[in-house]
């Protein structure tokens, strides 16, 4: 008989955003196959793990009408007055499977007890290790907070990456050659909902989707556009998202003048497929990530990417559709620009954009819970 597996989102409950890693765990929770068993819980320091109510990951997946519009804060709201209702029992002997990073204490804790009770009944899914191979880079000025959650990981024997990169990081630098070869589980691409779009010479723009925080460099991203537009190249650039609370936005308010640039701290999901119908290719130039989900989402709906060479998500890739710097400098990525602006160069991208194979959500899920069922 195949055991429960209860997944274990504290943190997304506790934080609900729509990006990054809650962005990947509320698709694993809406792609879930149904013949393998599975619940949702948290952690309550109090009282161990806990089943988190129908409603409550109703919220959380955007299963409520006019949910999956509200603000990050006000989702908290609504979540805080149904997680007490009455949810069925946790089973008995559950696969505990862990599809987030945190750093409380008191939970690590627990799933250090549960690793030592029974090494094999806990899967955790690896996302990156900047916070401790390049603190500097985003703002961390104190690890040991952080360490926790590294010990976390490197005791425990169930573990998936996703990608070849994090894995690579996890061996050779976090356990020296030692640690668990596990599974590579590439994340999906099709979250968007974006139709296969078709290029038109019309298309004229670039877009940049991805928070501002200190290493997605989309600040040479606009110096790029800023050389093209002084010299005479009528070129649109659009940013989408936020900047951290560290980062001095200055420059990119200052830019807002610019009649060719526009900035969207925020954007839903129907108005970031309406900004990608008109564009003519994206950009991703982040030097230091664990996937990187932008440039697949974009090569999935037929858009080409300019990209760091080093993104893992198209690492891992054939070369198709793709203009990838292995220097990220404002003349290079304005050089990219110019060649996809070429109408030949990029109906030849769009074509070989729409040749890939890449993974959807449903096949991520399906692989993870082959992979927890398995244990």
């Amino acid at each position: 008989m195949t055991r429960v597996v209860v997944l274990d989102i504290s943190e997304l409950i506790g934080n609900p955003v729509r990006t990054g890693i809650q962005r990947v765990v509320r698709e694993l929770i809406r792609r879930w196959p149904a013949d393998v068993p599975m619940r949702v819980a948290r952690h309550d320091p109090a009282k161990g793990l806990v089943a988190v109510p129908d409603m409550a990951v109703d919220l959380l997946t955007g299963r409520v009408p006019g949910v999956a519009d509200l603000p990050s804060e006000q989702v908290a709201r609504l979540l805080a007055g149904v997680l007490d209702r009455r949810a069925a029992a946790l089973p008995a002997d559950p696969l505990l499977f862990v599809p987030e990073v945190f750093f409380d204490r008191r939970r690590c804790d627990f799933l250090c007890a549960r690793l030592r009770a029974r090494a094999d009944s806990v899967g955790f899914i690896v996302y990156d290790f900047i916070a401790w191979l390049h603190p500097d880079r985003i703002g961390v000025t104190h690890s040991a907070p952080l360490m926790p959650y590294l010990r976390l990981l490197s005791s425990a024997r169930r573990l998936a990456f996703i990608s070849a990169a994090t894995r690579a990081d996890y061996a050779e630098r976090v356990m020296r050659g030692g640690g668990v070869d596990g599974p590579v589980l590439a994340l999906g691409c099709d979250g968007l909902g974006l139709e296969r779009l078709d290029f038109a010479p019309s298309r004229r723009g670039f877009v940049c989707i991805g928070s501002i925080d200190g290493r997605k460099n989309q600040d040479l991203v606009l110096r790029a556009f800023q050389l093209l537009w002084a010299q005479g190249h009528a070129i649109p650039l659009t940013l989408v998202g936020d900047a951290f609370a560290q980062i001095d936005a200055s420059a990119f308010e200052a830019a807002r003048a610019h009649p060719l640039f526009a900035w969207h701290r925020h954007l839903g999901d129907e108005a970031v497929r309406e900004l990608l119908r008109t564009a003519r290719g994206t950009i991703y130039v982040s030097e230091l990530e664990g996937y990187g989900i932008p440039p697949v989402e974009s090569l999935h709906a037929g858009l080409p990417v300019i990209c760091a060479a080093s993104v893992p998500s198209v690492a891992d890739l054939p070369p198709l559709g793709q203009i990838r710097l292995a220097r990220v400098t404002p003349e290079a990525i304005a050089e990219a620009v110019l060649t996809l602006a070429d109408d030949a160069t990029a109906r030849r991208l769009w074509e070989e954009a729409r040749r890939l194979s890449l993974v959807t959500w449903d096949s991520f899920a399906r692989q993870t819970a082959d992979w927890m069922a398995a244990a």
